[in-house]
């Protein structure tokens, strides 16, 4: 990070626009580049991390539930009374 930097800007990706804003414009470019770039990377990491998790317990609760039998029993049609 550029030296004037809030420890703020370290800390959020609104912490680091907030403190873009009183920079001068060739460092401000520079740490708002900076922290898009780690809070999409940081993104992108969390999304697979679900993405994963979501997976396994889809695989886990088809192989524990597989051998499950249905509790509901067929139901017979209903008796129709001919008037």
């Amino acid at each position: 990070m550029p030296s004037g930097v809030p420890a703020e800007a370290a800390d959020s990706l609104s912490g680091a626009l907030s403190a873009a804003a009183g920079l001068p414009e060739a460092a401000a470019r520079a740490l708002v580049e900076s922290a898009r770039a780690a809070f999409t990377s940081g993104l992108d990491v969390a999304a697979v991390v679900a993405a994963v998790l979501v997976a396994g317990a889809a695989v886990l609760a088809v192989t524990v539930l597989r051998d499950v039998p249905t509790t509901a029993a067929p139901t017979a049609e209903p008796a129709t009374a001919d008037a």
